[in-house]
């Protein structure tokens, strides 16, 4: 006999989500962590490059640059790479990233000891560097567990 409407056969299945929900939940609840984590190890990376990467004198601009997370008021946050305001070298950090000039011979002996083109536009250059460990980086935090 049909039932209303002309259908001849129900089938009633009950599924039960709550597993679902639960896991998509903690991912959720993961992914600050995996940010921040993914974050801290990208501006570590990219502040070793530009270290790597910035002219030498007597050292102080390699070992101004800084890499961190910073956060913004709307609570997004990003890998940072900046030499502090209130560091000897911040004077001439500027002009050494963004003017041409020749390389010094500490610059040059860097050079040779690093294996890499020391100069203008670390920081820049250092991001370029990086891109695929920075990939290989988010990869790594936000693949399924």
């Amino acid at each position: 006999m049909p039932l209303r409407g002309g259908v001849v056969m129900k089938i009633t299945m009950q599924i039960d989500l709550s597993k679902l929900r639960r896991g998509v939940n903690a991912t959720l609840a993961d992914i600050p962590r995996r940010t921040s984590a993914a974050l801290n190890e990208i501006a570590n990376e990219v502040a070793g490059e530009a270290q790597d990467l910035a002219p030498f004198k007597e050292g102080h601009l390699t070992e101004s640059i800084r890499g961190e997370v910073a956060q913004d008021d709307a609570g997004k946050s990003a890998a940072v790479i900046y030499i502090p305001t209130n560091h000897q070298a911040a004077s001439y950090a500027i002009k050494m990233h963004e003017e041409t000039y020749n390389l010094g011979q500490g610059s040059l002996a860097k050079q040779q000891r690093v294996g890499k083109q020391v100069g203008r536009k670390f920081i820049t250059r250092a991001m370029e560097n990086k891109v695929g460990r920075i990939r290989r980086i988010i990869e790594y935090y936000f693949r399924e567990k």
